[in-house]
């Protein structure tokens, strides 16, 4: 961006990019403008004072300015655009979805607003005529009903639907309206030439406005009736082509539809600036088509190698789930790409955007601020190099209740210390009774362990409060020197063997969340909402905190957005809640389900806290705590356990390498 059309001044080098929301009237605004109003104060970039913002976003809806729709609203420039017209709109955002209206559809026509040219236009149905490349966002278009922040219920059968060989059943599909009059009717009405009903399926309808009988044609009762007989998603979900031809303006509902069904888009919309098409490869995706070709179409397609249809399905899939599948990403999307532009020494590199078999995580969650280096980051670059010691584990284990020593140091002896990828050993001491003698003699012959108190009269409270939680406190300790943080109770009575098969297992996944003990979480009829279950069933969805392991990073995301959001809200950040609030993150972030490792159970010696009644209530309350605060339920079920090699099967011990783990029940 230059500097003639934004203030850089405003936004301080290194900082996070804050918006300030100018006060609006929630009645004269609509339900999608209310939801982008909502998520950017539930998001990181939220500030309050004006002064010390670097972004804008003005009090009035301009979402929708087609003066013909229900959501239309009219504004008198001198009460609502003066604010922006001070400084001609510089380092404010303008968000528009409809623009212009019937008969023209003029692009840049906002029906009674004047828009300032300095304003950054984030726009849907945008032309490479009117596109400031390096400025303006180009938005995808979607419905108001587009999910929140995601479904509301996990569709098991879509999930695993995207994740096979689509059927062939038909080559190409489309069904949708078609303009027997007014602009963008060429391309529609031209469909139906390559309808062959063998492998391609073309369905349309006349019924279009209000008027549509004064323009019918010979080809419209057939045409009316044909339609009605198909389900367009069936056709989707069966078919490796969606024609998404341009409607009355450039964009149409029909691209981001394609792309949740993993139907790989043919764009016919000439000149279309394609959504966030400055960090999106689309090409490796979507089949831009011409217009003017609209016959050479079935030709092109049958060209294509099932390798190139399959590896442009799977893109597609990964586009739509990472920056579209629901409104909140599309605008963190927006903010981050935008961010990109004013730290430009942090911005993301462009196949980080488009690394579909690599690493769950996109640049939406790789903060650069956490690390320059992109192996720093989850499943990015090789984790079974052992360079600056970060091959293997550093344990945390943290003293909240009063327990036996004879168990901690029968842990620490006889398991802990005898793992060959243990690097450091945190205890963080968090009671008021003094540390045990035997643990500080035995840290002063076992260099790797460190003791770390928390005091409790430390006179800053929210410093202490973060020391003494193990989720907040050790992503930026010296100590800490792996990727890998493994988590253990100090009453735990894991071997050896389990703690290492586990590293091992992360060190393959070390995007997920790998423990021992696993819970899942139902849909209750009876209340009509979800809930957690502590019952021992065969598929999970959580993995409890007395022994899990997974990357530090995540514990700087947790910090970031969970804990920093929420520190002086009523928000309980005891370790049941936490611990929940650690897989929601991880399963929101990633999309995919943690993994259970043996078939161990339990890991804790004895009744405690985490199988005790209170702690139970204490989950059940937190999950509808963390359930409201996302809006939809992240968590994934799984059904997989990862066991050694041959285990149990019928040979020689000597053959197995984990032969020990047989022997736990």
């Amino acid at each position: 961006m230059d500097s003639d059309c934004f203030d850089f001044n405003r936004c301080p080098h290194g900082d996070d990019i804050r918006i300030y929301i100018y006060p609006h009237d929630s009645e004269h605004t609509s339900v999608l403008f209310r939801k982008i109003v909502t998520f950017i104060k539930q998001s990181k970039y939220y500030e309050s004072d004006p002064n010390k913002a670097c972004l804008f976003i003005s009090n009035m809806d301009t979402l929708d300015r087609d003066r013909r729709s229900y959501n239309f609203h009219k504004y008198s420039i001198e009460s609502s655009i003066d604010k922006l017209l001070l400084h001609e709109g510089r380092n404010h955002l303008m968000f528009n979805l409809y623009s212009g209206s019937w008969p023209d559809y003029v692009e840049l026509d906002f029906s009674g607003i004047e828009y300032p040219k300095y304003a950054i236009l984030i726009k849907a149905s945008m032309s490479y005529e009117n596109y400031r490349p390096g400025f303006d966002v180009s938005f995808p278009l979607f419905m108001e009903n587009h999910p929140d922040r995601g479904p509301q219920q996990q569709q098991q059968q879509q999930q695993q639907f995207q994740n096979h060989l689509k059927s062939t059943k038909y080559l190409m599909v489309f069904k949708g309206k078609r303009y027997t009059y007014g602009i963008g009717g060429e391309t529609r009405n031209s469909l139906y030439h390559l309808h062959n009903g063998n492998d391609i399926h073309i369905y349309t309808t006349c019924k279009h406005g209000k008027k549509w009988k004064e323009f019918v044609d010979e080809r419209c009762d057939q045409d009316n009736a044909e339609y009605d007989k198909h389900d367009y998603q069936i056709m989707m979900k069966n078919s490796t082509f969606c024609l998404v031809p341009r409607g009355r303006r450039l964009g149409s509902y029909r691209f981001l539809e394609a792309l949740s069904f993993g139907c790989i888009p043919i764009v016919l919309s000439n000149s279309w600036v394609l959504p966030f098409s400055e960090i999106i490869d689309w090409p490796s995706a979507v089949v831009m088509g011409d217009e003017r070709l609209v016959f050479q179409i079935p030709d092109h397609i049958r060209s294509l190698s099932r390798f190139e249809i399959e590896s442009m399905r799977l893109q597609g899939i990964f586009l739509y789930n990472n920056y579209f599948s629901s409104i909140n990403r599309i605008l963190m999307t927006t903010i981050s790409i935008i961010e990109d532009r004013i730290n430009t020494h942090w911005c993301h590199e462009t196949f980080q955007w488009n690394v579909a078999n690599k690493s769950p995580l996109t640049p939406l969650w790789i903060d650069q601020r956490y690390n320059n280096m992109i192996e720093s980051f989850p499943q990015y670059g090789s984790m079974m190099i052992d360079k600056h010691g970060a091959r293997g584990f550093t344990a945390i284990i943290a003293v909240s209740r009063v327990i036996s020593y004879y168990q901690l140091n029968k842990f620490l002896r006889a398991s802990l210390l005898s793992s060959k990828f243990v690097r450091r050993i945190l205890i963080l001491w968090s009671l008021r009774t003094a540390v045990f003698k035997q643990l500080l003699h035995l840290q002063s012959t076992h260099p790797s362990l460190i003791l770390i108190e928390i005091s409790s009269t430390n006179n800053n409270e929210q410093q202490s409060s973060m020391n003494s939680n193990r989720f907040t406190c050790c992503f930026n300790h010296t100590a800490v020197t792996t990727d890998a943080i493994f988590h253990f109770d100090p009453e735990s009575n894991l071997i050896t063997e389990e703690i290492d098969f586990a590293y091992l297992v992360w060190e393959s996944f070390s995007e997920r969340l790998i423990g021992f003990s696993a819970r899942d979480h139902y849909f209750d009829n009876a209340k009509n909402q979800w809930t957690y279950t502590s019952k021992w069933t065969n598929q999970y969805s959580i993995i409890l905190f007395d022994a899990v392991i997974y990357h530090k990073y995540y514990n700087y995301l947790y910090y970031e957005h969970i804990y920093l959001k929420n520190i002086n809200s009523t928000w309980n950040f005891d370790e049941e809640c936490s611990g929940l609030a650690f897989n929601f993150l991880i399963s929101h972030i990633i999309r995919e389900s943690p993994l259970k490792v043996t078939q161990r159970k339990k890991t804790i010696s004895g009744g405690t806290l985490f199988d005790s009644w209170l702690a139970w209530i204490d989950r059940k309350s937190c999950f509808q705590k963390l359930i409201k605060f996302y809006g939809y339920i992240p968590l994934i079920k799984s059904k997989i356990r990862f066991e050694p090699l041959l285990y149990k099967d019928v040979v020689s011990s000597m053959r197995k390498k984990y032969r020990k783990l047989e022997m736990i029940v």
